[in-house]
């Protein structure tokens, strides 16, 4: 899986230099909630061999088939949130997120 997102805090901290210099309005829980849902998609999309569901992050990680329908909720690992995991501990959120897609795809 290729998708270019930050992968430490300190990268994070850079993205959000860099867009808010682009002239966007971004925080870093805006620039972790994109690299979640990127990730999650893209290990979706490996796991399943295509793009089959889709991933989208409102208040939760959700993963939607075609028609819309919600068919799992990926929940935070330890902390309070999925955003808040990834500042505990990136790589671990990574794996994690992972392993729910592959998980998903075996069912």
């Amino acid at each position: 899986m290729e998708v270019d997102v930050p992968l430490t805090m300190a990268e994070v901290a850079q993205r959000v230099q860099e867009l808010n210099d682009q002239g966007q309005s971004v925080t870093e829980d805006d620039v972790i909630k994109d690299t979640i849902l990127q990730s999650f998609q893209g290990y979706l999309d490996e796991a399943e061999e295509g793009h089959y569901d889709s991933a989208r992050y409102d208040d939760e990680l959700e993963v939607a088939t075609v028609t819309g329908r919600v068919t799992h909720t990926i929940k935070p690992m330890a902390g309070n949130s999925l955003i808040e995991d990834f500042k505990q501990n990136p790589d671990m959120l990574f794996m994690y997120l992972s392993n729910q897609a592959e998980d998903i795809a075996k069912e």
